[in-house]
């Protein structure tokens, strides 16, 4: 699989010249894809004209046109947040750890409007329960 990276413009090529079915035969005599149509489609996303439904070579020559690693990722998320809303995250982060502790001892039940409480699981880890 790593050398279909090496191949895209030969691909693309294929595909311009001949079309889809060519272009999928192709992936999969020379490197066994299963499902050589799901490279097509990713390949589509980053660099297809629709109008002329065909593939536009310039933007498609490495690995990295079509596929971003972790660093990338990773600089693009820490690019797109600012301060307010990487404490808006936090809080959200610790709200659903707190749902998620509250969920070992309270059930809603919306139907039968009811809230059960489990009052020995809550006392044996240390809680004490206080109805008003």
């Amino acid at each position: 699989m790593p050398g279909i990276y090496r191949d895209y413009e030969k691909i693309i090529e294929i595909y311009n010249a001949t079309g889809s079915k060519d272009a999928q035969t192709f992936i999969h005599d020379t490197y066994g894809t299963q499902n050589p149509w799901a490279l097509i489609s990713r390949m589509k996303k980053f660099s297809y004209d629709k109008n002329s439904q065909k593939f536009i070579k310039n933007q498609v020559s490495t690995e990295t046109a079509v596929f971003l690693n972790l660093d990338d990722l990773c600089q693009i998320r820490a690019q797109t947040q600012t301060p307010d809303t990487q404490l808006n995250d936090l809080y959200q982060e610790l709200v659903q750890e707190k749902l998620l502790l509250l969920l070992h001892y309270v059930k809603l039940d919306t139907v039968g409007r009811m809230v059960s409480i489990n009052k020995n699981r809550l006392t044996t880890d240390g809680y004490q329960l206080k109805l008003e």
